[in-house]
């Protein structure tokens, strides 16, 4: 029997096509542990409720909070951001970080049920939507954008199920959680992923699931919290999330473009604990946060399986001469990821502030940083960046600015020249 010769082309383009899917395949797997096998015939289905027979995983408290960094996210623009709870608990001195060396002061709301946490500031940054009411199914995807070893970065995830969160001295509790198997993270990010607590967990519309708080390296997991722990604690903390907010989809392909976004509009930002409260009673955070102990969650007692913690080690900066109430400056912070986001705004929108009069000519981004902190009281920094971000963005632009629906025309060198 004779079969007949394919053509050279059909081969060639067969060979090509396997190479295409195979490297594909790789890029969302890149650097992240084999996760464990799916269990048969589950995937897909909705995930049940919490319940005591899930599996479980010890956690022994140390008796002491001690200052770190974690990640924390926007969910309302008057200021209310959500962390992880172990990243602020007991911390007496918390600020979000806007700018290279420049962080605002946050006010921390416990609530000793959970492992999320409350912050607020004054002033605050574009919401992340809520997907807290979604129905969550075994195989969902998760994006987990924030500062992973103190620099910017970012991981992906598949669902796997739920298991309870056995917390043993400080703090006691049992807490069910979400298990993730880790897919795929930021390209050469080796190693452990602290500083991503506190980070959404993000589905595919790009809304918050649950927040980030721990990992097991050696089995390639991520733990979450569940849906049900961040409403709690928002409720508990009497704060209300954005009642609108705008959700970008994301994808394996797109979620490291979606999460730098994300931290340039400060809707995901570095937190700092820069004092924890000596060991003992911790005083409550306010009349609506029970007064607690600190439960930063270190790493389990079985054999280095279970989840390790995700905050920063105590690497925290101290404030430079005599801080601001609402503003830190920090002389040296070698952790301080969001550096970048005013970097990298200066970069894009040196024309605007130059058109406006508020830098000269040619100057570099790293000059421009400068010149618009010189000028700009250090009370209102963070106010000033995201305005002028959103004047950028909505009217200010590059390519077509809106001068008719501009309020600084008066004001603005390139408008009475160029009107």
């Amino acid at each position: 029997m004779h079969f007949p010769r394919l053509p050279d082309w059909l081969v060639y383009a067969s060979v090509v096509l396997a190479l295409l899917i195979s490297a594909i395949g790789r890029q969302e797997r890149a650097d992240a542990p084999p996760p464990p096998p799916p269990v048969p015939g589950e995937e897909g289905l909705p995930l049940g409720p919490a319940s005591p027979f899930d599996p479980a995983v010890v956690v022994d408290v140390p008796t002491q909070a001690e200052p770190g960094a974690g990640t924390a996210f926007s969910v309302s623009d008057d200021g209310v951001w959500i962390t992880a709870r172990h990243v602020v608990d007991g911390c007496t001195q918390a600020a979000i970080m806007v700018a290279d060396g420049r962080g605002v002061d946050a006010q921390v709301f416990i609530d000793p049920r959970g492992e999320a946490a409350i912050l607020v500031t004054e002033g605050g940054a574009p919401a992340l939507p809520l997907g807290l009411d979604q129905t969550l199914r075994r195989g969902d995807r998760a994006y987990h954008p924030g500062f992973p070893q103190g620099q910017p970065g970012e991981a992906t995830s598949r669902l796997l199920g739920r298991e309870n969160l056995v917390i043993r001295g400080r703090g006691a509790r049992t807490e069910s959680v979400l298990v993730w198997a880790e897919t795929g993270r930021t390209d050469g990010l080796t190693g452990t992923l602290a500083g991503l607590s506190g980070a959404p967990a993000l589905d595919s519309a790009g809304r918050v699931i649950g927040v980030t708080v721990a990992e097991a390296p050696r089995r390639g997991r991520i733990y979450t919290t569940a849906p049900e722990t961040v409403l709690t604690a928002l409720t508990a903390s009497g704060r209300r999330p954005a009642n609108f907010a705008m959700g970008e989809p994301v994808t394996p392909e797109n979620y490291g473009r979606v999460a730098d976004n994300l931290r340039r509009d400060l809707r995901g930002a570095q937190v700092i604990c820069l004092a924890a409260e000596p060991s003992g009673p911790a005083a409550g955070a306010d009349a609506g946060a029970a007064a607690e102990t600190p439960v930063p969650m270190p790493a389990p007692e079985a054999s280095g399986e279970g989840p390790a913690p995700l905050a920063e080690p105590p690497a925290a900066p101290q404030p430079a001469g005599s801080a601001s109430a609402r503003a830190y400056g920090f002389q040296d912070h070698q952790n301080s990821g969001n550096g970048q986001v005013l970097e990298e705004f200066a970069a894009g929108s040196v024309t605007m502030t130059d058109s406006q009069g508020l830098v000269g000519k040619k100057v570099s981004a790293e000059k421009a940083h400068d010149l618009l902190e010189s000028i700009v009281d250090p009370d209102e920094v963070f106010q000033f960046h995201m305005y002028l971000i959103k004047h950028g963005r909505d009217t200010c632009k590059a390519q077509r600015p809106r001068c008719s629906d501009c309020t600084l025309t008066e004001l603005c060198p390139a408008y009475k020249k160029y009107k």
